[in-house]
């Protein structure tokens, strides 16, 4: 799923967990944007089934472990370039 920007400002659990709910994150959802607030990272620390990645160090084996990701707009530059041959 893309979304144009995926931070939780309050860094509450409650917040986060409720915006995967809206984007229809399931149990399980891997997070890749460019880069995350310290805010959304304390906000998602408990939720086990949730992980932030960034574009430049999301690897293969977590891209195929989760079955929902969700993926900003950011991102996707940087995921592109990682494509291309050297």
């Amino acid at each position: 799923m893309l979304v144009p920007d995926f931070s939780v400002p309050d860094g509450k659990t409650a917040s986060f967990v409720r915006l995967l709910n809206e984007l229809g994150g399931g149990s399980t959802v891997l997070i890749v944007a460019e880069s995350f607030t310290p805010e959304t990272f304390l906000a998602a620390r408990n939720v086990a089934p949730a992980l932030l990645a960034s574009a430049r160090e999301v690897n293969t084996e977590q891209l195929l472990r989760y079955p929902k990701i969700i993926v900003t707009e950011t991102s996707l530059p940087i995921l592109a370039g990682r494509t291309q041959k050297a």
